[in-house]
């Protein structure tokens, strides 16, 4: 069977597992970071000839209720609030007639703060080519940049290591990497790393782009003290339900890092329905608080591949260990976990 065989079967078996779909940065053309227009536009012909996309509150109702979901649910949600979700991906959603939700981090639309993912990034594209050592933690982090690429690469590094520091200890190193570079961060983001803005929220929504909190400043919730965690949750909601007019019900993990503890104080804070950036299905009995995701890789054989859940089942395969067995003096081959 071919392998478009293989993802139509597992996509039939897994008909009643909603589809999640991640989605952060989109571009005009080639973008190390961002989906190129023309591959977002691919994966929507695909989707939309194949499966009933809603919104995501649709998908929660079901699983609240305990119902078996129909088939072929699906739903589309983009993180952070980029102005290229606004510029690209909201013309063709409603080209294609498709409700999302877009996750928004509220300082970022509001011009106070910038991610400081891309503050990294926007550190590593100043420095001069060659190698940089980027004290962290008692240890340095040899980053080589040279070219596009390679300084993506490095961004990538980067903050994979500022992820497993605390708040303060993370602000310190990347000021100290301004510094090294003799140069300052901005107080507001360059164009290639801004926000939308309230009023584009507004639009979107009445279009059916629902718009969700993403915190307030997008740190690592499992790495801040409960004031700030309290703090991040519910001014999100606050001023999301200030600028918007309604109740704010849908939450989106930075990283999609969480444990008991931020579970607990999100369900507090009045969300109801919070995304993850685990991968995989949704089955019946999901936790609300705890929805799985695919996150969209280039490569549109992957896409399909990952979206049908045969990456589960390869993950499933995975877990078994072959081990030979010897029955009434027969060898054979047997299969356990």
């Amino acid at each position: 069977m071919s392998r478009l065989g293989v993802f139509g079967l597992s996509r039939l078996i897994n008909s009643h597992r909603p589809l999640i779909l991640t989605y952060h940065r989109f571009t005009s053309h080639n973008h190390d970071d961002a989906l190129p227009a023309s591959m977002f536009i691919e994966q929507l012909e695909y989707l939309t000839k194949r499966y009933r996309i809603v919104p995501l509150s649709e998908i929660a109702d079901y699983l609240r209720r305990g119902a078996r979901p129909p088939a072929g649910m699906a739903a589309i949600t983009i993180d952070d609030g980029y102005i290229d979700a606004y510029e690209i991906a909201y013309p063709l959603l409603h080209q294609y007639r498709i409700p999302a939700t877009l996750f928004v981090a509220t300082d970022f639309v509001d011009r106070r703060k910038w991610l400081w993912t891309d503050i990294a990034r926007h550190l590593l594209f100043l420095a001069r080519d060659g190698e940089l050592n980027v004290p962290l933690n008692g240890s340095n982090l040899r980053l080589t940049l040279y070219d596009r690429n390679s300084r993506h690469r490095a961004a990538s590094l980067l903050n994979d290591r500022l992820k497993l520091m605390e708040e303060d200890s993370k602000w310190e190193a990347l000021n100290r990497i301004a510094t090294m570079l003799e140069t300052v961060i901005p107080a507001l983001p360059p164009p290639e790393f801004s926000a939308i803005n309230w009023q584009q929220a507004r639009e979107m929504e009445t279009a059916g782009i629902a718009i969700g909190s993403h915190t307030v400043t997008h740190p690592i919730l499992t790495r801040v003290d409960d004031q700030q965690l309290m703090a991040e949750l519910d001014n999100s909601r606050a001023r999301i339900e200030e600028m918007l007019g309604h109740p704010v019900e849908l939450f989106c993990y930075p990283n999609g890092d969480f444990n008991e503890r931020v579970r607990k104080e999100v369900e507090r804070s009045g969300y109801k329905v919070a995304v993850t950036c685990e991968s995989g299905l949704n089955n019946a009995n999901q936790d609300l608080l705890g929805l799985r995701r695919i996150h969209t890789l280039p490569g549109f054989v992957n896409f399909m591949q990952d979206i049908s859940g045969f990456g589960d089942f390869k993950d499933k395969l995975r877990s078994f260990r072959p081990t030979r067995t010897l029955e009434n003096g027969t060898q054979r081959l047997s299969v356990t976990p």
